[in-house]
């Protein structure tokens, strides 16, 4: 053992090894074994750090980034927005924060062409849908499937996002549904 440890250090000792722990912090260990961290600033652009921030909760990053360098609507290179990558990963500080920012809750993208609240519904998020759907988020609105948010509620059986939707809109009832009904006659006395 001691001497697959010593070997090891020495190793360290003559590489000076640096290694990279998610973009942001870097560990430098030096020719006498002492590790100390440094911060450095993040290589990766500003929008990819801004999707990570979305989707891990990093709300001041993403404050920051929004401050600085980035529109609230601009899209990453699968055309998404932030507020689609907050709401697949339900943050819900960071969807009330870009929606307050002016995030288009209206917007569609991504290989599916789907909104954020279809986003989470297929993730059952509830907390998140009814923040997007009050927000303004069509619920009617069909991907590329051709699925809108009922039907990826049904599909996924997210059964609590499918009553929400339900009891909140109207929009998933046909009009000729509604004029079949008022159309009925009561029922005979005798029924």
């Amino acid at each position: 053992r001691g001497v697959a440890a010593s070997s090891f250090l020495v190793n360290i000792e003559m590489e000076k090894k640096q290694q990279v722990i998610q973009g942001r912090v870097v560990e430098v260990v030096s020719t006498d074994g002492a590790s100390e961290e440094k911060k450095e600033e993040d290589a990766r652009p500003a929008a990819s750090r801004a999707r990570a921030a979305a989707q891990y909760g990093r709300l001041r990053e993403l404050e920051d980034l929004l401050e600085s360098e980035l529109n609230v609507n601009d899209r990453d290179d699968e055309g998404c927005t932030l507020l689609q990558w907050a709401a697949i990963n339900n943050r819900g500080a960071v969807i009330e924060m870009l929606l307050a920012k002016g995030a288009d809750p209206k917007a569609s993208g991504g290989i599916l062409d789907e909104n954020a609240l279809q986003w989470a519904v297929r993730q059952g998020h509830v907390a998140a849908v009814v923040s997007l759907r009050e927000a303004g988020c069509e619920a009617g609105h069909k991907g590329v499937e051709g699925g809108n948010a009922v039907h990826l509620a049904c599909r996924y059986g997210r059964h609590l996002a499918l009553a929400y939707l339900l009891a909140r809109d109207e929009v998933f009832f046909s009009p000729l549904d509604k004029k079949k009904k008022s159309e009925e006659s009561p029922p005979p006395s005798g029924a």
